[in-house]
């Protein structure tokens, strides 16, 4: 054996054609037989078949030679060498789980990259008259999404004439229907000076609905009338009459469990004539990147850029020292009258300290963080996105009433990877597996922390940088409201 090991055997045999096949087969028994026994484990084996000799003789080569003294011979081909992203081969399959190009952007000093979104699409100058609300007053919703998206929009801009108005956005309006069709008709007056006939192609109005539960407040868009002139032909297309809302369904309890106990609520059978309702879901707040953009300002000691239309990026850094993060009580006895309403957010809960129990050097926090209700509505919460900003899985789930959240797009906006619940209406642009991980179940909610917290580090970088990029692209203020605006499809 230590002959066949350490030293390499070339027999330079000269036979004629017939009998050279005999002896190649020999020496390939003898070669297998040795290999079964262990013996010569590490040799390379060449054939090399000649040209016939000026004799008219083939010349066949046959080497049995250790593989490690070969590498150790070619001094050009060191093993010895640890593979870097540097150094790997191309052609060389990437583990994705463990891939050094992604693992090693994480704490690697370098500062945050500033993202520079891409100008719209659309860049039509529009006014736009918000009815009824005014920026000064604005809450909720109608502060961060519709006043924030005007005033951050290059194609929208807020007017209070609502004669020069090109479109009408109605936030909110079920219990103000009369009014609203009032106005209508009256800008009708103003603009077709009592003509036979009139038609404004360019006029579109639209109905935001925010709600959570759609059925404390019916919407307007069955109620709202198609201004007609006086040959009681319609003064705007059909198609120009919109409505969004965010909640397209009622009563998701246990729908983890049962898909067909959901109901969708955007159908009405009053309706006499259809009409299409998209769907809205919440955007990412323009405080909540101001306080991310100040963290990592601080943190990498950057300049603060001038504006949140240009965000930096979080999630590379590298002091997230909570594994997994949950925003829910952290007692069942502690949640009074709101747990039996999210039943679904309890089951998670439990399920999470079930996990932590059986992996106790991760570290899980179940807890809440900021402020609640409507303030956590009204402002942002440093503490709130700190936390966030250290985690690096934070997971969602809806309530048992409707669906979507503030939180959904916090989370995305702190560069953690996002956990969620399955839905129903989810936004749109979103891919489960691309830019967030969906969990089907409790049980599967456990394996997937497996996977991508201590399987895949790797994968879950990937997805999350993926979520972050895809949401501050596609879902800020100015987005939504330029697709409210010029688009005829869901958010």
């Amino acid at each position: 054996s230590n002959f066949f090991n350490d030293t390499m055997v070339a027999l330079m045999l000269h036979v004629s054609s017939p009998r050279w096949i005999i002896l190649f087969l020999a020496i390939l028994t003898l070669s297998g037989y040795l290999w079964s026994q262990n013996i010569g484990k590490n040799l390379l084996i060449t054939l090399t078949a000649k040209s016939r000799n000026g004799q008219g003789r083939r010349r066949l080569t046959i080497s049995l030679t250790n593989e490690k003294d070969l590498a150790a011979n070619d001094d050009s081909n060191n093993h010895d060498e640890i593979e870097t992203p540097s150094n790997r081969d191309p052609l060389a399959p990437i583990d994705i789980c463990r891939d050094d190009r992604i693992l090693s952007r994480v704490g690697d000093g370098s500062p945050p990259e500033l993202l520079r979104l891409q100008p719209s699409p659309y860049c039509v100058s529009q006014k736009v008259l918000v009815y009824r609300h005014k920026p000064d007053y604005a809450r909720g919703e109608d502060k961060h999404y519709v006043w924030d998206g005007l005033k951050k929009s290059d194609c929208l801009a807020e007017t209070e004439k609502f004669k020069l108005s090109d479109t009408w956005i109605i936030v909110r309006s079920g219990e103000n229907c009369d009014d609203v069709n009032r106005l209508i008709k009256m800008k009708v007056k103003q603009l077709c000076f009592y003509n036979e006939t009139c038609f404004l192609p360019s006029w579109k109005i639209i109905e935001l609905d925010y709600q959570d539960n759609p059925e404390k407040l019916r919407p307007c868009w069955n109620g709202l009338e198609i201004p007609l002139d006086k040959n009681n032909e319609s003064v705007i297309p059909e198609s120009n009459l919109k409505f969004y809302r965010r909640s397209m369904v009622v009563n998701r309890k246990g729908f983890m469990n049962d898909v067909g106990n959901v109901q969708l609520y955007y159908q009405n059978s009053n309706s006499t004539k259809p009409r299409t309702v998209y769907h809205i879901p919440y955007g990412v707040r323009s405080d909540m990147v101001l306080l991310v953009n100040q963290h990592l300002a601080t943190t990498y000691n950057v300049d603060l850029p001038s504006t949140t239309k240009t965000p930096l990026n979080p999630v590379w850094i590298s002091n997230r020292t909570i594994d997994v993060r949950y925003f829910w009580f952290s007692m069942a006895r502690l949640c009074k009258g709101e747990c039996e309403s999210s039943q679904g957010r309890n089951d998670v809960a439990v399920a999470l300290r079930n996990w932590k129990r059986t992996h106790q050097k991760y570290n899980v926090e179940v807890s809440l963080a900021g402020q609640k209700n409507e303030a956590g509505r009204q402002f942002p919460s440093k503490d709130y996105m700190d936390e966030m900003l250290h985690s690096k899985i934070v997971v969602v789930a809806q309530r048992d009433s409707h669906e979507d959240m503030y939180r959904l797009m916090e989370a995305f906006s702190s560069g953690a990877l996002v956990f969620s619940d399955p839905m129903l209406f989810p936004p749109k642009w979103l891919v489960e597996g691309q830019h967030y991980v969906v969990y089907w179940s409790t049980s599967d909610l456990a394996k997937k922390l497996d996977h991508y917290l201590i399987k895949c580090p790797a994968e879950r970088l990937k997805i999350a940088n993926n979520g972050w990029n895809l949401v501050m692209q596609r879902y800020r203020s100015f987005h939504m409201m330029e697709d409210v605006v010029f688009g005829d499809h869901d958010l």
